[in-house]
C-alpha cells in the first residue's frame, strides 16, 4: 500500500493567488517575461484585478509532484521581483487527473 497524497501526483497546472504586501503601491505592470521565456507565452497567464488589489499568476505544466512543480516555479517567481510587492495567499494545483489540491490558502475564500 502506498504513502501517496492528493499532491504528489502529476500536475497540469499552478495557479498562485497574491495579494498586495502591508505598505506597497501597486504595480502598474507585472512583468512576466521570465515566466513566459521558461514556460512558453501560451503557458503563463496572469489576472491582475486594480480593484481588489489581488493578482493571479496561472502556469500550465506538466510536473512529476505539486511540490517540484512549486520548487521551480518559485525560482521563476523570484527573478521576476513579484515577492518584493505581493505575498502568495493561495496556491491551487489541478492534476493530470483533473482533481485539484491547495498547496497554501482557503480554497473558500470569504465564505
Amino acid at each position: 500500500m502506498s504513502d501517496s497524497t492528493k499532491d504528489s501526483d502529476a500536475t497540469k497546472s499552478m495557479t498562485v493567488h497574491f495579494k498586495l504586501k502591508k505598505g506597497k503601491n501597486e504595480p502598474k505592470k507585472i512583468l512576466l517575461e521570465e515566466l513566459q521565456e521558461h514556460y512558453g507565452m501560451e503557458q503563463v497567464q496572469c489576472l491582475h484585478e486594480v480593484e481588489s488589489k489581488s493578482l493571479a499568476i496561472i502556469v500550465k505544466k506538466n510536473c512529476d509532484t505539486a511540490e517540484i512543480m512549486k520548487e521551480e516555479l518559485w525560482s521563476k517567481l523570484k527573478e521576476t521581483d513579484v515577492f518584493k510587492t505581493w505575498e502568495e495567499d493561495r496556491i491551487i494545483v489541478v492534476h493530470v487527473d483533473n482533481h485539484c489540491s491547495y498547496l497554501l490558502g482557503d480554497p473558500y475564500p470569504n465564505q
